[in-house]
């Protein structure tokens, strides 16, 4: 069996990344575990009051009185209700035509009450996707999440237990409670490194287009 040159290049730089994200593995990031709790009881009193404010509104009435039993955490009961029943034009449909109930297109939709729905799961995702992940996983006030090298395509890293790769950054509060949660040890400083649009450069390997090429190059 032939092998190619450049075989032996490619597994010691495998080699290599998965032992620096082993050694990033085992050293951990500090975990402020009080903050974490004091926290999550904070934002379960504020997501209860909104909660009772959304359910006292016309549109959350209407939407009761039209579907039955509510689930507010549910898109596909949304969907129904704002394209189907109030018949609202979607800004934008997902692949399957439905109309979409993303973020995005639901603020484009510019209705008050949905505007408060889209900020009370904000907060229940935080408080339940971040921060009670942090206190779940974390031993002695330190997080060891799992770092993979071979679980995507383009061979990029990802984690688990906690998801340590997808703390929130584009929106400010959500990115300002996450990671106000992490601090460094004594005499050290925490960093953040983005290799600006590699993974575009890798799917360039296997596609080949050459449009792209002369783009990144």
């Amino acid at each position: 069996m032939n092998i190619h040159p450049q075989t032996k290049y490619a597994y010691d730089l495998f080699h290599a990344g998965t032992l620096a994200l082993s050694r990033a593995e085992q050293q951990g990031i500090r975990i402020d575990t009080e903050y974490c709790e004091k926290k999550k009881a904070h934002l379960t009193r504020k997501i209860n009051k909104m909660e009772s404010i959304f359910k006292n509104t016309n549109f959350y009435r209407h939407w009761e009185h039209s579907m039955g039993k509510v689930n507010i955490n549910s898109n596909s009961q949304l969907s129904v209700y704002l394209y189907k029943i109030k018949k609202l034009k979607p800004a934008y449909t997902t692949t399957s035509g439905q109309g979409s109930t993303d973020e995005e297109a639901l603020l484009q939709l510019n209705i008050p009450e949905l505007n408060d729905l889209l900020q009370i799961r904000k907060l229940k995702k935080v408080r339940d996707t971040y921060l009670d992940a942090f206190v779940r996983e974390q031993v002695n006030g330190y997080i060891h999440p799992s770092f993979n090298l071979h679980l995507v395509k383009t061979f990029r890293s990802s984690s688990d237990r906690p998801n340590f790769q997808n703390i929130p950054k584009r929106d400010k509060e959500a990115m300002q409670i996450t990671r106000k949660a992490l601090f460094p040890r004594p005499g050290h400083q925490l960093m953040e490194v983005d290799f600006s649009g590699i993974e575009v450069r890798i799917a360039v390997t296997y596609h080949k287009d050459p449009q792209m090429i002369k783009y990144i190059t």
